[in-house]
């Protein structure tokens, strides 16, 4: 859990370039989770910021696991 949480991750994890796999895993997991409008909606943020939706999209996933496993 503390890797999860460290800023030395996230950092590491940015600099890693996404594979098909990867972007594949984001797909199915925004598909069962948001709506389209939603996905849509998140895509232009990111965009309009420069960001790639789906580097953004994986941050947030790995960085929401490690905060609800730390409350159990």
């Amino acid at each position: 859990m503390d890797v999860l949480q460290s800023e030395e991750y996230y950092r590491i994890l940015r600099e890693k370039e996404m594979n098909e796999q990867d972007r594949l895993a984001i797909q199915e997991f925004v598909s069962g989770t948001l709506t389209r409008q939603e996905w849509d909606e998140f895509q232009k943020h990111c965009l309009e910021n420069q960001i790639d939706p789906y580097e953004e999209i994986r941050e947030l996933i790995y960085s929401s696991y490690a905060k609800m496993a730390n409350k159990r």
